[in-house]
């Protein structure tokens, strides 16, 4: 009789359950957080995100141009929220605008680093009295040799080759031609 009673509750429990499609398996997945691929699996595309070739010295000169000239754009109004940037300012600068994860965030921080030393000890930039070494706030002095570089980086006209420059060198490659075939025929 309790082996009756046993299969009496199982049949009701095998019923409930409905086998999975998978479309509804994606339905439920959506709501866990995504298993991460192995990235020789991931496909390989260039995106902002992955890219890496853009320089960590241009990158933080952006960064300190906003302090020099305020721009439009949401990453750099939020980081000229005051008159100087410090070191995590500059991390959320870069991160916000180039799409920088922490991984690459942590690779490019020693490079990070040494540039703002090396513009500290030029004098190119300052450090706020609160701050010693790295710590701290900075900001650009006006006559600093850096203000300069920032605002003839954007001013810089794109120099053009002139059309005799290309004609010079079009007579002078038919020129050249020429001495060769008369060269060959008196061979």
């Amino acid at each position: 009789m309790e082996s009756e009673n046993n299969m009496d509750d199982k049949a009701p429990l095998q019923s409930q359950f409905v086998p999975i499609t998978p479309k509804d398996s994606l339905s439920s997945v959506d709501s866990e957080p995504p298993i991460p691929f192995p990235k020789k699996l991931l496909p390989k595309t260039r995106t902002l995100a992955t890219r890496k070739s853009i320089p960590t010295k241009t990158m933080v000169r952006e960064a300190l141009k906003t302090i020099a000239k305020p721009k439009e754009t949401a990453a750099e109004r939020a980081s000229r929220q005051r008159k100087t940037l410090s070191l995590r300012g500059i991390q959320q600068f870069m991160a916000l605008k180039y799409f920088i994860t922490n991984p690459d965030m942590k690779s490019r921080m020693p490079h990070v680093k040494k540039y703002l030393k090396d513009l500290l000890d030029n004098g190119q930039l300052k450090s706020v009295k609160s701050g010693a070494g790295l710590t701290g706030s900075f900001w650009v002095p006006a006559r600093s040799q850096l203000q300069k570089d920032l605002q003839n980086v954007k001013n810089k006209p794109k120099a053009r080759k002139s059309l005799k420059s290309k004609q010079k060198r079009k007579g002078h490659k038919a020129r050249r031609g020429g001495v060769k075939k008369a060269l060959s025929r008196h061979k």
